[in-house]
């Protein structure tokens, strides 16, 4: 399996990697998403990338 990044991470985190994260919408409590480890562990190697810190401040 490749490990990257790709333009599929880059669709994808604005939506559901910051809902995962608790950043927008407030309703990961609702939709259980610390049962998804590996989408959790996805969307916190995408938010610590440079550009996506730059992006969101």
């Amino acid at each position: 399996m490749r490990v990257g990044y790709s333009i599929a991470d880059i669709a994808i985190w604005p939506l559901y990697g910051r809902v995962a994260t608790g950043d927008v919408y407030g309703v990961e409590e609702f939709l259980d998403t610390t049962s998804y480890k590996n989408v959790l562990a996805w969307a916190k190697r995408i938010e610590e990338r440079e550009a996506v810190k730059m992006s969101a401040s």
